[in-house]
């Protein structure tokens, strides 16, 4: 695509956002108004992050962007594609919908990795802080619902851009007579709290995952790349039962009593790899023109999605190999022995977290 038509897309789909006052649902029984009233709170002891499963995220706008990020080919085309959201010319276009533009910019730009420009972003009336009090609390919802799209290297340009941001706003009124200038400096002092919560936010994501990793026992690399996957599933859209699937691996690890109990983490990490490589295969044949068959009754085989990704080029034959070694293992671990050893479940997840971060990754990068 070519930088206007990047532009043109852009503008097409902003012209249809909406806002929505809670823009996360769970498809299970459990209601997020308490933490929702828990995460707006501007004064958190400590901030509140969601860690429970992943919520959806209920803003057609920025999934609509999303899948125009998947239709880039190359990193300059990416780089257009964030370029055009921050462009003022975007929201020029629909200065009555700056509520609306500022809450899809936010999205949309963190879940395009965009952690070190969010403060470009300008809206129809420059500067307008209620839009950026819309802009950055957007943002404190999207870490608190949604961390996993702020992988550890992205907290730091976060931060380093909040305080950008907060040295922009008015303290006091201008030397100029004549002129009201008290509801600026009070919609910026909003904006200031937003940014302050963002921080606290942060600090108690990298806590969290501090946590997690001392109480788990994992390598910190090997945690990271965990959220990286996720990212990367997230980004190349594949299903949210995956996605649960690789946080509830962790999460029966941690609460696992008994051999049998990790035979079923076995049995999860098995699904996971199968996922991924089907729906890997899937999505490149479909980029080669060369679509696999619909499958009518249900999952395809491993070694049919195995041998589609050699035959597409995302993996060479010996590659391919050790992937259906690995599935054939894990189907032999989680689905006949009676138990599994804990050292056993976590050699096995860092091979799966790492070999499927893989091929996500050449996915991205493939066509």
């Amino acid at each position: 695509m070519t930088r206007d038509e990047i532009a043109r897309n852009v503008l097409l789909i902003v012209e249809h956002a909406e806002y929505v006052e809670r823009p996360y649902r769970l498809s299970g029984p459990d209601d997020l108004a308490q933490p929702y009233a828990a995460m707006l709170s501007l004064q958190p002891k400590p901030a509140y992050v969601w860690e429970g499963s992943r919520p959806t995220l209920c803003i057609e706008q920025v999934d609509v962007l999303r899948a125009l990020n998947q239709r880039c080919q190359t990193a300059d085309e990416r780089t257009a594609l964030i370029s055009s959201i921050l462009s003022p010319r975007t929201f020029f276009f629909f200065p009555e919908q700056d509520a609306q533009c500022a809450q899809v910019m936010a999205h949309a730009l963190i879940e395009l990795g965009a952690f070190d420009r969010l403060d470009e972003a300008r809206f129809a009336e420059d500067p307008k802080w209620t839009a950026w009090g819309i802009f950055w609390q957007a943002v404190r919802v999207k870490l608190s619902f949604e961390p996993g799209w702020f992988p550890d290297s992205g907290l730091g340009p976060l931060l380093e851009t909040v305080a950008r941001m907060a040295k922009l706003l008015p303290k006091g009124p201008p030397p100029l007579p004549g002129i009201s200038w008290q509801p600026v400096v009070q919609e910026a002092k909003h904006v200031d709290a937003r940014l302050d919560a963002i921080k606290s936010t942060v600090s108690r994501v990298s806590y969290l995952r501090l946590r997690n990793m001392l109480q788990v026992g994992y390598l910190p690399e090997v945690d990271a790349d965990r959220r990286l996957l996720l990212s990367r599933l997230q980004a190349l859209g594949f299903s949210t039962e995956l996605e649960a699937a690789v946080v509830e691996v962790d999460r029966q690890i941690h609460a696992s009593a008994k051999g049998l109990d990790l035979k079923r983490c076995m049995e999860l990490l098995r699904t996971v790899l199968e996922r991924v490589t089907e729906r890997a295969a899937e999505e490149a044949a479909a980029k080669k023109g060369t679509p696999l068959a619909p499958s009518p009754t249900g999952p395809r085989r491993f070694s049919e999605c195995n041998n589609k990704l050699v035959s597409v080029g995302l993996l060479t034959t010996q590659e391919a190999e050790v992937n259906q070694k690995l599935g054939n293992y894990l189907a032999v671990a989680g689905s006949h022995a009676l138990t599994s050893a804990p050292e056993q479940v976590r050699v096995c997840r860092t091979t799966v977290i790492e070999w499927s971060l893989l091929i996500a990754g050449r996915l991205q990068q493939f066509g």
